[in-house]
């Protein structure tokens, strides 16, 4: 029997995967995600203008298929990032093929705040069929005023406001309150907590 080997490369690893007659048959399927793996599990978006922020170390997980008639339910998933303008970097991905799932983690640590990422994976089966995800785009604790603090949790994102004093407690911040609740409104810039009586 003729047996073909496949050399498959996995984030800067050669793996062998072995089988023994091996038929081109359905490529593998992607069946859902991919979803960052934190909070509600939203899906990561494909619009450059609307990048998911992440703030935390997050997996990002799939979901796949594949008719396995001659690989013996063995697929590589390859998964990777890059900065807009940068280098493409390889993730370690984990993959449970029983169960049709893949997850790689992002890694939260070395990115760049206010930088907008790519982020695609693939999956190929032992008979070298290819199937390739859309890219998708994610940023790192996007702060647009520069207080430190990322636009998600800011309770005022347009105005410098590192304290982020709120008076009332109604959810928007001293700096940006029409009615602040104490009568005054905030200092000067930089606004701190500090409202005039």
């Amino acid at each position: 029997m003729k047996k073909l080997l496949t050399v498959l490369l996995l984030c800067g690893s050669i793996f062998l995967c072995q089988t023994t007659n091996a038929i081109a048959d359905d490529p593998p399927v992607i069946t859902g995600g991919p979803y960052l793996a934190c909070g509600y599990w939203p899906p990561l978006p494909i619009d450059p203008d609307f990048p998911i922020f992440i703030k935390q170390n997050c997996n990002v997980l799939w979901t796949f298929s594949d008719d396995f008639e001659t690989c013996n339910d063995e697929c590589t998933h390859r998964a990777r990032y890059k900065k807009i303008g940068g280098e493409w970097k390889n993730l370690a991905v984990i993959d449970d093929p029983v169960q049709g799932y893949a997850y790689c983690g992002l890694p939260v640590e070395i990115l760049v705040r206010n930088k907008t990422y790519k982020f695609e994976f693939s999956i190929t089966d032992c008979a070298g069929q290819t199937t390739t995800s859309p890219q998708y785009y994610f940023a790192f604790g996007i702060d647009m005023d520069l207080d430190s603090v990322p636009d998600e949790e800011d309770n005022c994102p347009g105005v410098y406001n590192p304290n982020q004093g709120d008076g009332d407690r109604d959810g928007i911040g001293d700096c940006c309150d029409q009615s602040p609740g104490c009568g005054g409104g905030c200092g000067q810039y930089p606004c701190d907590t500090t409202c005039s009586k």
